[in-house]
């Protein structure tokens, strides 16, 4: 059965994606790109119930 996305369920999952982004390319590649801003955006754009 699959789990419904729940806006806690996305924001669980993106922020996990980005400590993986993170973790990928290093604090200061990661601190100084826009991955911050791109995960905001994504959250704002995610319709969810």
């Amino acid at each position: 059965m699959e789990k419904p996305v729940t806006k806690a369920l996305f924001r669980e999952m993106l922020a996990e994606e980005m400590r993986v982004i993170q973790d990928e390319l290093g604090e200061h590649r990661y601190s100084s790109g826009r991955f911050d801003d791109a995960a905001r955006l994504m959250e704002a754009n995610h319709h969810l119930r």
